[in-house]
């Protein structure tokens, strides 16, 4: 028996000295080295987690500042999103009012183009006498006229010339405005107005007393205006030789 014993705890002994010389130590039997290095590792790895939370605090500040931005950043373009549609509102309606404006300053030309059209029809029968002097037809300018003009113009009038009124414009005369003033003529018959024009021009220079006297059909202001501005174009299309003509009411060709 003691034999036998003996021979068990030299096969234990056995195995063990053939065990801890394959197997490792078990890690929850293996003591933490204590000493010097240990310590710094440690107080390194404490600094490192200071400094990473130091980090994520700035990094959640920065985070919520950007955020923050990003949100200003939104009512900004959100903003500026409802006045672009504002502005695009307003244009279109600007362009409805600018298509609404042509239309009525097209109507408008139209309008002024046919009233001062009226005016010149209005005023067919008339005709301007420039250069009587002032007083010379006395208190009838009417009878004044119809014998003036015939012996004016060297011609018989068949049928008479008949006048229906006559009167100097403006009515009245400035001081300082020595020149006569005109007489505006309203004939009784258009074909003897149209005789009388033709007659002015074939016959120039017509002078009465010695005063030089023209004969225009009487138009409209605008339309004198236009006639004006045309003729002043006279000298240079005589200098140039060119053939011109001034047909009614204000188109030079």
């Amino acid at each position: 028996m003691p034999t036998s014993k003996n021979h068990k705890a030299d096969g234990s002994a056995a195995h063990s000295a053939k065990r801890s010389k394959t197997d490792p130590p078990s890690p929850t039997k293996t003591p933490l080295p204590v000493g010097e290095g240990s310590e710094l590792s440690l107080s390194d790895l404490f600094q490192e987690l200071l400094v990473m939370k130091q980090i994520l605090e700035e990094n959640r500040d920065a985070l919520s500042s950007l955020t923050a931005s990003v949100s200003e950043l939104t009512e900004a373009v959100s903003d500026i999103t409802h006045r672009t549609e504002h502005l695009e509102s307003t244009q279109a309606d600007q362009a409805v009012l600018i298509t609404d404006l042509q239309t009525q300053t097209s109507q408008f030309k139209t309008i002024k183009a046919d009233l001062e059209d009226l005016h010149n029809r209005l005023r067919r029968s008339n005709i301007r006498i420039v250069g009587i002097p002032e007083r010379s037809e006395g208190q009838n300018t009417i009878a004044f006229l119809e014998n003036l003009l015939p012996s004016l113009l060297n011609h018989n009038f068949t049928p008479s010339l008949e006048i229906e009124r006559a009167h100097r414009l403006p009515s009245h005369q400035s001081a300082a405005d020595t020149r006569p003033r005109q007489i505006i003529a309203k004939l009784l018959r258009y074909q003897q107005v149209l005789l009388v024009l033709q007659l002015a021009r074939q016959k120039q220079p017509l002078t009465y007393q010695g005063n030089k006297i023209s004969i225009y059909p009487d138009f409209s202001p605008a339309t004198q205006f236009r006639r004006r501005n045309l003729l002043a174009l006279q000298p240079q299309l005589r200098e140039m030789n060119a053939k011109y003509g001034l047909f009614f009411p204000a188109t030079m060709r």
